[in-house]
């Protein structure tokens, strides 16, 4: 089975450890009091929200290229930027950082996937 070279880069990786780290404190910040936002529903929404973005990050990188395969990367882009606002809201600076990890390895995956252009080849055996 051959592997596109995207799906071996440090992108998704960056993305998953980006992912796991939001999602642990998300949870912390939901469930521990005098965090300022322990049982909120907004803390809700952010700790379910990157715990679909880390299921995203471990399905990403099996699927095959196509359709499919650019949504899903573009939502993991959207995910991230909106969770980012969300940590700001919810002043969740560690938050940030961690989708600031996740952001960058959404990119560096989604940009690793687009191909060079290459310069024309020149035609060989032929007298100019």
């Amino acid at each position: 089975m051959y592997r596109s070279p995207d799906r071996l880069s440090s992108g998704p990786l960056l993305l998953i450890l980006g992912a796991a780290i939001g999602l642990v404190i998300t949870i912390y910040y939901f469930i521990t009091p005098l965090t300022g936002v322990n049982g909120s529903i907004g803390a809700g929404l952010v700790v379910f929200s990157t715990a679909i973005m880390l299921a995203a990050a471990l399905i990403h990188p099996i699927l095959p290229s196509g359709m499919v395969r650019a949504t899903l990367k573009f939502l993991i882009l959207v995910d991230a930027v909106c969770t980012i606002a969300a940590g700001y809201f919810l002043h969740e600076w560690l938050l940030i950082g961690a989708m600031i990890v996740a952001l960058a390895g959404a990119v560096m995956g989604t940009a690793s996937g687009i191909k060079p252009l290459s310069p024309p080849k020149a035609r060989q055996g032929v007298a100019a």
